[in-house]
């Protein structure tokens, strides 16, 4: 299985159509980072940079029409790329956001931790 840095050109409409099938909005072009890395017909994820030491790992996603074993296979691998690109890049902490416990299990599979606390996500639209 190979990862690709994601190309809005290539890849924008295939990331799209999983956000359609899960009668979801897909993300904006403008709202999405220079970093993010896709399997193509399985899953994509973004990293979202600060000018601190923390970094976002968002708009994780996979295809709801591939097979389960293709896409815990390909989320782990963009995991750790998106993971690898902030320590990179000087990042010291990367964090994310989920409502799903898959996603929670995940990240603590692969050697992350939950945070104890209850958050909200707090957005504010200019």
């Amino acid at each position: 299985m190979i990862a690709y840095k994601f190309d809005l050109t290539d890849h924008y409409a295939q990331l799209a159509s999983w956000y359609t099938y899960r009668r979801l909005a897909p993300p904006p072009v403008d709202r999405l980072p220079r970093i993010g890395f896709i399997v193509p017909d399985v899953c994509a994820c973004f990293l979202y940079q600060t000018d601190s030491d923390l970094a976002f790992m968002d708009g994780l996603i996979a295809n709801p029409i591939a097979k389960k074993e293709a896409r815990d296979e390909g989320l782990d691998i963009i995991g750790n790329l998106i993971l690898d690109e902030a320590k990179r890049l000087g990042f010291k902490r990367v964090v994310a956001l989920s409502k799903l416990d898959a996603v929670a299990n995940r990240t603590v599979k692969n050697g992350g931790a939950l945070a104890p606390e209850k958050y909200h996500l707090i957005v504010k639209e200019f």
